[in-house]
């Protein structure tokens, strides 16, 4: 705004310059004598002031001026010059060298553009860049007057006024604010009152004096930045006066801030889907509204489960200063709009991390107890549940187990010797066996699993082959480890995971590991791997390299590890919020890529597609073959899909779909399209 009056301000005194200087060259004027008394130099220029005198009264004392026109070499001090007067306060024109109209008005026209331009970009870049709400048009054929009606009716309304903040909570919650951010704007205050006031002030003593147009249009531009600068005062004063407050009642959560909003918000319990005291944590889908004036991080965390309008204030009514202090001015702070809907509410608050427990509590919500709509993995019995054989041994030896295997079995190997133990399953007592462990001298025990292959017969071979003492002991899943969010091991293992749905990181830093998901029974979910080598590429090549998957884990499953090295392994907790269909709340949110155009990478991830219902192009290029799953709400696959290497394929998926993309190692990339 200072910008565009300084560009009328220069715009306006080119003009007048001149038209002065043209009335200069033409001789219409008072003419007189100027009487040189000094000479000062400017970035303007140097010009003699002194005091002119007209010829027509003797009586005139004169009046001090600064002459234009001649050089100011061929002057000096009481020198008296012809001169005339066309107008201009403090300024005449020598008679017998007047300047040229255009470079008296040139400097004054180029300041006014250049400020003209520059505040035009402003201008253009703060409406662009600011998300003004939209503005509702007045229906044809409704009058002014219906419309004040209507204006004074939400004034009056019940609901802005018998709806207070005051009184008693059922949880005790203040809000804050930055204090240091606070004395600065309330330092600022008076600074803008008067300005306001003095700008507002100035036309009306000035015009009734003022005879050029120009200065008339000047001062015409200070009431309007008289009424923005009023806005900012009146919003300043209430962000000091007016406290922001909270109550929370049996049945809702009362929100007061008389500088964002313009009547109190009531938030029902059941309206509520979550609450968090930290920024992540959850996904929730469309736009949020943080209730800080400043540009500083909300510590109390809103989720609803429905979009939800607010009785924002405009910012043309002085809530557009707020947005000074972001560097972008769509970034932060996010204050409410009207004709916007919203799904999650941010404010600041004083011991967040108590504030949002007790809220928790008071909504009954569990801050821990995830929900698990449709579990898939539930305790079965097995053959072996309570049963055991154990195998002791020395040397090379072979284990024959007779009859087939109804149900996988875990099989705990320890190796005694001084050297490696190398452990096969066969089928037949001479055929070719699948390797199941290396074991290197002094190594933990290992646990591996044991299954029947495509071809069922009568008995199966473990072979061992080590130069030192074994034990090898075959057992049901009861043995397997438990654990409910972390557990850390070396080599091959079989844990049981106890805690509930969520997102598996598998981390480690000596070569590669796989993880293969397996159902309460030990049999493979679809039989397929579930979470692919992390960097098996950099594991062949660099030994030693670091690696890390991500994958989904549902509540029950158990969890087949094969390893080279030291591993561990981290579930953080994801699951649905109560009553909703697209809320995600957990830690294990912070581990989802979401996508809603497109998506590529190399190694294994866990996808959240949020666009609308469509097909999705699924390729791969590489030289193994990669497998998509569908996850259910159990975070358990539902379907796979296999796409090979230079192969495409079209997957259905519907809004908040869970995709995990087992990828290949990092040896090829695939990539994931929306057909729109």
């Amino acid at each position: 705004m200072s910008l565009v009056v300084w560009a009328v301000f220069g715009l306006g005194n080119g003009i007048r310059e001149y038209r002065a200087a043209e009335r200069a060259v033409a001789g219409d004027g008072r003419i007189g004598t100027f009487t040189a008394s000094w000479l000062r130099c400017s970035r303007e220029g140097c010009f003699w002031h002194g005091t002119f005198t007209t010829d027509r009264a003797e009586s005139d004392p004169g009046r001090g001026v600064r002459l234009r026109g001649p050089d100011h070499e061929t002057i000096v001090q009481g020198r008296r010059v012809p001169a005339i007067d066309v107008g201009l306060r403090e300024v005449v024109y020598a008679t017998a060298t007047p300047p040229t109209p255009a470079s008296e008005a040139a400097a004054p026209l180029i300041f006014g553009s250049l400020a003209g331009l520059l505040g035009a970009a402003v201008i253009l870049l703060v409406v662009r860049r600011t998300p003004w709400s939209r503005v509702r048009r007045r229906p044809r054929g409704r009058s002014v007057i219906a419309a004040c009606r209507g204006w004074v009716r939400g004034i009056l309304e019940p609901d802005r006024w018998d709806v207070s903040t005051w009184g008693r909570s059922d949880v005790r919650v203040r809000v804050i604010r930055s204090p240091w951010r606070t004395i600065a704007w309330g330092t600022a205050w008076p600074l803008f009152a008067f300005f306001a006031f003095g700008l507002l002030a100035m036309p009306l003593e000035e015009l009734p004096r003022t005879v050029e147009f120009e200065d008339r249009l000047v001062l015409l531009w200070f009431p309007l930045l008289s009424v923005f600068l009023t806005g900012m005062a009146v919003q300043i004063g209430r962000m000091l006066v007016l406290r922001p407050r909270m109550r929370v009642t049996g049945d809702a959560i009362l929100l007061r801030d008389s500088v964002l909003l313009w009547k109190t918000v009531r938030i029902r319990r059941e309206d509520i889907a979550a609450v968090h005291h930290k920024t992540g944590g959850y996904l929730v889908p469309g736009r949020y509204a943080e209730l800080t004036p400043f540009r500083e991080e909300p510590n109390l965390h809103l989720l609803l489960r429905a979009e939800r309008r607010l009785p924002g204030r405009h910012l043309r009514w002085g809530n557009w200063i707020w947005l000074v202090e972001s560097r972008q001015f769509a970034d932060r702070p996010r204050l409410p709009r009207r004709d916007e809907t919203y799904r999650r509410i941010s404010l600041r608050v004083r011991q967040p991390e108590r504030t949002a427990e007790e809220l928790r509590r008071r909504l009954g919500q569990g801050p821990s107890v995830p929900v698990v709509r449709k579990p898939r993995f539930q305790p079965t019995d097995h053959f072996m549940d309570g049963r055991s054989s154990t195998h002791h041994g020395v040397g090379d030896r072979t284990i024959t187990i007779k009859g087939a295997l109804p149900q996988p079995v875990v099989a705990r190997i320890s190796n005694d010797g001084p050297t490696v133990l190398d452990a096969t399953l066969h089928q037949t007592e001479h055929g070719r066996g699948r390797a199941l462990v290396s074991m290197r001298a002094g190594q933990a025990p290992v646990r591996v699993v044991l299954a029947d292959g495509p071809r069922r017969g009568d008995e199966r071979y473990l072979r061992i082959r080590a130069s030192g003492s074994w034990t090898v002991t075959l057992s049901g899943p009861e043995t397997a480890p438990e654990f409910d969010s972390e557990i850390h091991g070396e080599g091959a293992d079989v844990v049981a995971y106890t805690g509930p749905s969520g997102i598996g990181v598998l981390t480690g830093n000596t070569g590669a590991a796989q993880v293969l998901l397996r159902r309460p029974d030990l049999t493979l979910e679809y039989g397929s791997l579930h979470a692919a080598p992390a960097v098996w590429h950099r594991w062949r090549r660099y030994p030693g390299s670091p690696f890390r998957a991500v994958f989904a884990v549902p509540a029950g499953a158990m969890l087949q590890i094969s390893g080279e090295g030291d591993w561990s392994l981290k579930v953080l907790p994801l699951r649905l919020a109560p009553g909703t269909q697209d809320l995600l709340d957990g830690r294990g949110v912070n581990h989802l890529r979401t996508f809603e155009d497109s998506v590529n990478g190399r190694d294994t991830e866990v996808l959240l597609y949020t666009g609308p219902h469509t097909m999705v192009d699924a390729s791969y290029k590489g030289k193994k073959a990669i497998t998509i799953h569908r996850l259910d709400d159990a975070m358990a696959p539902s379907s796979t899909h296999v796409i090979a290497a230079g192969r495409n394929e079209r997957i259905e998926v519907r809004p908040w779909t869970l995709l995990q993309v087992n990828g290949d190692g990092g040896t090829g990339r695939w990539h994931l399209r929306p057909s729109r």
